[in-house]
């Protein structure tokens, strides 16, 4: 086969008019992966073959020739049989600069495409819990040409800022004992921020931006994520009673929590031992309520929203 020299020609706006000619999205995203990591890293871009897999792919129709987007010299040097698309080179190879974390998250959605929602924009906090308590994750690709060296978001540039969304993506479908109680936690949110007493909570500038992180931004165990969430709640009322971060909070603090967690118990039908449970968290002795809360938010993946 003859040596091709053929670079790349075509635009992110290009690849993401594909999806309208029928690419799936997780296939639109593999393609515009290897277009951006052939951009920035130019020949360094292929890291050789993934450390895991069986390293073979599956064929997958695709509404363009991979040769109009991508650069295949590498495949020549290095001697590799052509792909036919941005999948196959996925599947197969490593790209410089994904983590072998991420390259199974996009695994889990070629499988399973329903589980990630591909966007072109940052989607808000809202958008990203309502995701995540249907059990799905975002996944943001930038297709505008002069926004691919801007910085999208925390230092990040278009290419990095969709490989940490499936990052994001691996730490939420990998672990499946995690998956239920995420769901559940974040459909219990979900219903929180229904609450009215929670509400006034938001004024607190410092607060929200740290729920906003817990509620978009933060993938872990149920009980890790219900810890974070009581202790900025505490901070917040600490501020808000004129207190240190390292007093202990006094009486009318003290009633103002109890008050504010109570109501989002209303809010979630949390009560009995779970009300217990959350009033009890980030205290001494709070182990033995772990585990109710855990099954609480596993169940509570259950429910509708």
């Amino acid at each position: 086969m003859e040596k091709s020299e053929m670079r790349s020609i075509k635009s992110v706006e290009d690849i993401n008019q594909l999806r309208d000619l029928g690419l799936a999205q997780h296939s639109t995203a593999a393609l515009y992966l290897v277009f951006l990591a052939q951009k920035n890293f130019s020949k360094l871009w292929c890291q050789g073959l993934r450390t895991t897999g069986n390293h073979t792919s599956k064929k997958t129709p695709v509404p363009y020739l991979i040769k109009d987007y991508l650069n295949l010299s590498w495949f020549y040097a290095h001697d590799y049989p052509l792909p036919q698309s941005a999948d196959e080179i996925l599947q197969i190879f490593r790209l410089r600069g994904m983590s072998e974390g991420a390259q199974q998250a996009w695994d889990y959605w070629r499988d399973n495409p329903d589980t990630l929602v591909l966007y072109n924009h940052i989607p808000n906090v809202k958008e990203v819990l309502s995701l995540q308590a249907q059990g799905k994750r975002c996944i943001t690709m930038i297709a505008k040409n002069e926004r691919l060296n801007e910085e999208i978001f925390a230092g990040k540039n278009a290419y990095q800022f969709l490989i940490h969304d499936l990052e994001h993506a691996a730490c939420f479908f990998k672990k499946g004992e995690w998956k239920e109680g995420q769901i559940g936690l974040y459909r219990f949110m979900l219903n929180a921020l229904k609450c009215t007493q929670f509400e006034n909570t938001l004024s607190d500038v410092i607060y929200k931006e740290k729920l906003n992180y817990v509620l978009s931004d933060m993938n872990a165990h149920c009980i890790h994520l219900i810890k974070y969430f009581k202790g900025i709640l505490i901070e917040h009322v600490l501020r808000k009673f004129g207190q240190k971060s390292f007093e202990r909070m006094n009486l009318e603090g003290l009633k103002y929590l109890q008050t504010v967690i109570e109501e989002i118990g209303k809010s979630t039908n949390a009560a009995g031992n779970i009300l217990s449970a959350l009033l009890a968290l980030n205290n001494p002795g709070e182990e033995k309520y772990f585990l109710i809360l855990e099954q609480f938010f596993n169940q509570y993946e259950r429910r509708s929203i």
